[in-house]
């Protein structure tokens, strides 16, 4: 569930291919610390830690604070639970209110994605991927390329090792492209008010 004052927002969901094999090996690492992150997160809530000192050990567990604040983030959607146990690697990045686009998963264009990859000694590799979204989203996809919005992005691993990204974007972009279309303006109403649930699923 949501928690008190969590904004929810329409997701798009692409397929993820990451052609180098080293450097889809270097991402799944950072998906599995993450993961971790996010479970370290919600211990330490849960027994009391402050959001600074929480934000500190996993900044220096992850090498950059923005993925440490996104672990964070989600960690508290699961403080309802006594404790948290997450099945799959995943990666995510939220989306800044202050800035356009995202910091750490970057859209090139519709069809490619590049993925920061922090490293211990405080530097950083980008990596490049493949996405492949249904046509009826490619509007989408595109106008977050322009970096007019702000949008959150989620990585994550199904069956058989397949990769999709997940966008979270503004309600008010998704429906502009919808509108014309009443089936998908009810599918907008009900990701608007399930997708941190949906997106739990995937990720649990």
């Amino acid at each position: 569930m949501a928690g008190k004052g969590e904004e929810v927002k329409p997701t798009v969901i692409g397929k993820l291919v990451v052609d180098n094999l080293e450097d889809k090996a270097w991402l799944l690492l950072l998906m599995r610390k993450f993961r971790e992150a996010v479970e370290m997160a919600h211990h330490l809530l849960k027994n009391g830690i402050g959001t600074s000192e929480t934000k500190r050990r996993l900044t220096k567990y992850l090498s950059n604070a923005w993925y440490a604040s996104s672990a964070m983030k989600r960690a508290k959607l699961y403080l309802n639970q006594p404790y948290l146990k997450l099945n799959k690697p995943q990666l995510f990045s939220v989306g800044s209110k202050d800035e356009k686009g995202n910091r750490n998963i970057k859209l090139l264009d519709t069809s490619e994605v590049l993925i920061k990859i922090p490293h211990a000694d405080g530097k950083h590799t980008w990596l490049k991927g493949r996405v492949v979204f249904g046509r009826k989203y490619l509007p989408i996809v595109k106008e977050l390329t322009t970096d007019k919005y702000s949008y959150g992005a989620s990585i994550v691993l199904k069956d058989k090792g397949k990769l999709f990204l997940h966008l979270h974007i503004p309600p008010e972009l998704y429906i502009k492209y919808v509108k014309k279309n009443l089936k998908l303006n009810l599918l907008v109403i009900l990701l608007a008010s399930t997708s941190i649930q949906t997106e739990s699923a995937w990720l649990l």
